[in-house]
């Protein structure tokens, strides 16, 4: 059986449920993938439904990656570093979640150049997405927000 194993590395992360509540889980990265060590937003943006997290009970369960709302990492994130080094785009924004919660900060328009505006990156593909803010780094899923203002650049 140990052949068939996959090596990996949990990060801790604080995860706002959809329809309320905090988990406080472990997250499991591969080690090993098409691009070296596997990013958190790569595995959040995967085809996959469900994702095993180890829960503040020790427990490892699966949970539907479509409930969680607000994600925060206490780690820092590689993808954002990488972000940076490569010149990167961003955008300040607010968006406004259900409920009238407000959050402000600044995305990441990870888009081919032709297409690099606020609304390219909330009509792509990907369901998560990183938003630096004054308190830190957050990840947001896209299907929990109401409605997005640019508070520069183009819609």
């Amino acid at each position: 059986m140990g052949e068939f194993a996959v090596t990996v590395r949990e990060v801790s992360l604080e995860i706002a449920m959809a329809q309320g509540g905090i988990l406080q889980a472990g997250f499991f990265l591969h080690d090993n993938g098409p691009r070296g060590q596997e990013r958190l937003l790569e595995r959040l943006n995967d085809a996959e439904a469900f994702l095993p997290l180890r829960t503040a009970d020790g427990k490892v369960q699966l949970w539907r990656k479509a409930s969680f709302y607000r994600i925060v990492c206490w780690e820092p994130l590689r993808e954002l570093e990488e972000y940076r080094m490569a010149g990167v785009a961003t955008a300040r924004v607010r968006v406004l979640f259900p409920g009238g919660e407000l959050l402000e900060g600044a995305v990441q328009l990870v888009l081919p150049s032709t297409r690099q505006r606020v609304s390219d990156l909330f009509n792509g593909a990907d369901r998560f997405f990183l938003m630096e803010t004054d308190n830190g780094v957050v990840i947001l899923n896209k299907d929990g927000i109401d409605a997005v203002h640019p508070l520069d650049g183009d819609v």
